[in-house]
């Protein structure tokens, strides 16, 4: 074989090879990516129906769906006791089916804390930080707080569910469910294997203050009205301890027309931080510009 022609044929051996190989990597890797995507769709799939049945199970735990569409609104009012801070507060709550929420708890010495969801506006009010409003995952989280009936948003509110094992609270055993919400959190719940009801919420929120981890216990279920709703809830936020006693709840109860209103100083916050229409001022033109130049 001539020189020029081996060389020629190494060449396009070379080349051969040098085409050959990155293709048969790139295949390779988009088999990956394909069978990542595909496993991916699968869990997400499982995800969506093991949180649909927890969502049927929650609401045949708590009452039926035909309860908890029977009422249009909900006002309660409970006692809190802060232990660590040695402080009692009165907590009121309400929230109706239209996406209307007020919660104010006062607390002897500090003054009236409130937050609340008005239409599109989600808000806070304290003798501490004065009005203010409710953004960003902050306010996703107060919406999902604030639902008349959660259990009927759960496959709205959040994106999948996964098991996340067992533990028994005192004498009742659970099923530890991590939620995915739609702002991509993920929240712990533990569900009781005999009836059903939720006996422990964990998860991470937002505040102005940064992060704070919360623990929830639920316990001393009573129906009302058919529900059954959590009557004393243990809670731990940050290195605070609560616990919540519910004195009262009504459905569908007479309330004040403030409860449908924004506060007015939450009023003039909203209105200071809507966007100021731009003054379009003609400029004077001719013998207009010369006199007002000499003016």
């Amino acid at each position: 074989m001539k020189s020029e022609n081996r060389w020629l044929w190494i060449f396009a051996l070379l080349l051969l090879c040098g085409v050959c190989t990155p293709s048969i990597a790139q295949e390779a890797e988009e088999a990956a990516k394909e069978g990542a995507v595909a496993e991916e769709a699968k869990s997400d799939e499982a995800g969506k129906a093991l949180l649909a049945e927890l969502q049927e199970k929650s609401i045949k735990a708590v009452g039926g769906k035909e309860a908890l569409e029977k009422f249009s609104s909900r006002k309660m009012s409970s006692k809190v006791k802060i232990a660590d801070a040695g402080l009692e507060a009165e907590l009121t709550l309400f929230v109706d089916s239209q996406g209307n929420y007020r919660e104010s708890m006062v607390i002897t010495g500090y003054g009236n804390f409130q937050q609340g969801i008005n239409g599109e506006v989600a808000w806070s009010l304290d003798p501490i930080n004065g009005p203010r409003l409710v953004t960003g995952k902050e306010k996703e989280q107060l919406i999902r707080s604030a639902r008349f009936q959660p259990n009927l948003w759960l496959t709205r509110d959040h994106q999948s569910a996964t098991l996340a094992g067992e533990e028994t609270l005192g004498d009742i055993a659970c099923t530890i469910y991590d939620l995915k919400t739609n702002d991509g959190a993920v929240h712990k719940y533990w569900v009781a294997n005999d009836d059903g009801l939720v006996r422990k919420v964990s998860m991470t929120v937002e505040s102005p203050m940064g992060q704070i981890p919360i623990q929830v216990r639920m316990s001393e279920y009573k129906a009302v009205d058919g529900i059954q709703y959590p009557h004393k809830m243990s809670m731990k936020q940050g290195v605070q301890n609560m616990e919540v006693i519910l004195n009262t709840l009504e459905h569908d109860a007479e309330i004040d027309a403030e409860m449908l209103t924004l506060p007015e100083q939450v009023k003039r916050l909203v209105e200071r931080s809507k966007p100021k229409e731009e003054e379009t001022a003609e400029e004077p033109q001719g013998d207009s510009a010369e006199e007002s130049s000499d003016r």
